[in-house]
């Protein structure tokens, strides 16, 4: 039972932090629109959503194979990767709402048009420093509360970090990419 109050208590922990102020959200960007996309300073919730989605989609699939394992059985995979992907949509979401919204990209379609893999990598190892630490240490604690095991815990915990490290990477700049191929054009000249 102890195991299961925690595992909630993480859930709702993730829900407060994904929430944020729904005024802000429908406010209009300076172009006069709802907040839709990832241009700069105008965080979107649904896009921060959506690309935790596609992280998530790839996360499943590793985690329920070495949760299962580590578990012992696809039954105890399945609840500790249920519960790790939600608590991931929930803080990458919030994350990445935070990162766009307080500190937005410089990426965007300059006067050279070209797309910054440089600057895309190291925006998204900020961001990965913001959202890891918190994300492995639930992560870490929940493997340890199911199984009650320290080297279950690290064994595991750390073969799921590895794979999901990967998928981190890979999901932040394939959007990245795709931001910038969607971007208008910027003026030549213009900042």
């Amino acid at each position: 039972m102890r195991r299961w109050t925690l595992l909630a208590a993480g859930l709702v922990l993730g829900g407060v932090l994904a929430q944020t102020d729904p005024a802000r959200s429908a406010m209009p960007s300076d172009t006069g629109s709802p907040q839709s996309s990832a241009q700069p300073g105008t965080g979107s919730l649904t896009h921060s959503a959506a690309k935790a989605t596609t992280y998530n989609v790839v996360v499943i699939l590793a985690d329920l194979v070495i949760f299962s394992a580590g578990a012992g059985s696809i039954v105890g995979g399945g609840v500790l990767t249920a519960f790790n992907v939600t608590k991931s949509l929930l803080l990458y979401t919030a994350n990445d709402y935070a990162w766009d919204t307080y500190f937005p990209s410089d990426a965007s379609k300059e006067g050279s048009g070209e797309f910054d893999p440089t600057q895309s990598v190291w925006r998204t190892t900020e961001k990965f420093l913001t959202y890891k630490p918190i994300s492995t240490a639930i992560k870490f604690a929940s493997i340890f509360i199911y199984t009650g095991s320290a080297s279950a815990m690290f064994v595991y915990g750390a073969a799921s970090e590895a794979a999901n490290i990967g998928a981190f990477y890979i999901n932040n700049f394939a959007w990245d990419v795709y931001d910038w191929s969607q971007a208008p054009p910027r003026p030549a000249g213009s900042p």
